[in-house]
């Protein structure tokens, strides 16, 4: 697959089947020229999930003498020089810099440096200090925090110094002057540009381009595509409504990429690839198959579906219409039709009133009060013959997490969001 890509880099199955193999592989042997091929194949954001390579990626970046030694080096005092050296090292990784602006970094590690990265310019920043030299670093650090929803730990300290700069921005927009790029990329490191009362009055100027598009456009954007998605029924399941309050406080996941199959087929194409123990006579027949997406959250899953799927009809459901927006806006973007979004409950799919050849419900059924009820309720959907893909969390995949919250449980001090 390498040497296809290198051949000819716009040739899109190299670049689809190589993610697939390395998708949860970790390297063991350092090596730069497959930091490069990464960087490179991170910017074709159409042919695969940058999450499915971020596990692969970054067990190079770890391996990277550079970034070993940054880790290693825990000095909280820097002088102006010796930061903009330390930081300028972890710079200098390409590969890091673009999985940065493209998908959250799952390693503690890394994770640890990045805090630390933030922490040193905010405090740099609060005396006046800036490194226009480390502004790609700044940025890409703005950005991850943002598709990682601001999930590091705050100090009531940076904090404060958040609210002390926002307010010196927000005096120099007032006057006429131009606050410097470094001091806003310092801030939306805590922050979204949407957070602040001078986000619109910064303008859309070239430093901020991007930050600006992804933070202050796209979400007016959706607000106006909420009013265009239908809503089915209402919303009456106490459990249901308290999910649809968690996402529509927390569109999740912002997805910068997604996985579309270089060679669609049929249904019963796919059957047989699968090797899949069932009638393909009632799919062979379909040459538009009808497919419901129950579940859609941020569209994702709806459009890798349609794109993989010949002549297939998409209908996507969510009960977050802030989930439904980006997906809607998402799909324009990516230019793919025959996707219809509807607002609706799973446990109200009846009122569709349609049958569906294939079901999707991959992380849904778990949220639900009573789960065997929501399948049955997809059960009487589908169509006689048809499929049904289903995806729950399982109590080994999560042992992680159930861990981490036995040990949270331990801690004698209260938690905070903060924490």
């Amino acid at each position: 697959y390498t040497k296809a890509y290198s051949l000819k880099e716009d040739y899109a199955e190299p670049i689809y089947n190589l993610t697939a193999i390395l998708k949860g592989y970790e390297f063991s042997t350092p090596s730069k020229e497959l930091q490069i091929l990464l960087s490179k194949i991170l910017l074709k954001k159409s042919l695969f999930r940058p999450s499915d390579l971020v596990k692969s990626a970054l067990s190079l970046i770890k391996l990277d003498p550079e970034i070993q030694l940054a880790l290693r080096n825990q000095t909280s005092d820097f002088s102006k020089e010796t930061f903009l050296t330390f930081a300028g090292t972890i710079q200098q990784n390409v590969l890091l810099m673009n999985l940065l602006a493209t998908t959250p970094i799952i390693s503690i590690e890394l994770e640890d440096l990045l805090i630390r990265l933030r922490n040193m310019f905010i405090g740099f920043a609060s005396n006046d200090i800036f490194f226009e030299e480390l502004f790609q670093l700044q940025t890409a650090l703005a950005k991850q925090c943002f598709i990682n929803g601001y999930c590091y730990g705050e100090l009531s300290i940076e904090r404060d110094k958040v609210l002390d700069l926002s307010s010196i921005v927000d005096s120099l927009i007032v006057s006429g002057d131009i606050p410097n790029k470094c001091l806003i990329m310092s801030l939306l490191c805590f922050k979204p540009l949407t957070s602040f009362s001078w986000s619109t009055e910064l303008g859309d100027t070239h430093e901020l381009k991007e930050l600006y598009r992804t933070q202050v456009i796209e979400p007016a954007a959706e607000k106006k595509i909420k009013k265009s998605i239908q809503s089915v029924g209402s919303i009456f399941d106490p459990v249901s409504i308290r999910v649809g309050e968690q996402y529509e406080n927390f569109c999740y996941p912002r997805w910068l990429g997604l996985r579309q199959n270089p060679r669609p087929h049929t249904v019963a194409e796919f059957v047989m690839l699968a090797n899949l123990k069932t009638n393909t006579s009632v799919m062979s027949k379909e040459s538009e198959p009808k497919i419901l997406i129950a579940g859609c959250g941020t569209g994702r899953q709806a459009i890798e579906t349609k794109t993989t799927f010949k002549g297939s009809q998409v209908t996507a459901i969510d009960i977050s219409l802030n989930s439904l927006a980006y997906a809607k806006r998402k799909t324009n973007l990516y230019a793919v039709d025959g996707i219809e979004y509807f607002h609706l409950d799973l446990l109200n799919v009846h009122k569709l009133k349609h049958k569906f050849h294939v079901i999707e419900c991959v992380g849904v059924l778990h949220h639900l009060n009573d789960p065997i009820d929501g399948f049955k309720r997809l059960a009487v959907v589908l169509q006689s013959g048809g499929l049904m893909k289903i995806g729950l969390y399982s109590s080994f995949g999560r042992q992680d997490i159930f861990k981490t919250r036995d040990e949270i449980s331990q801690i004698t001090r209260p938690v905070t969001a903060n924490v």
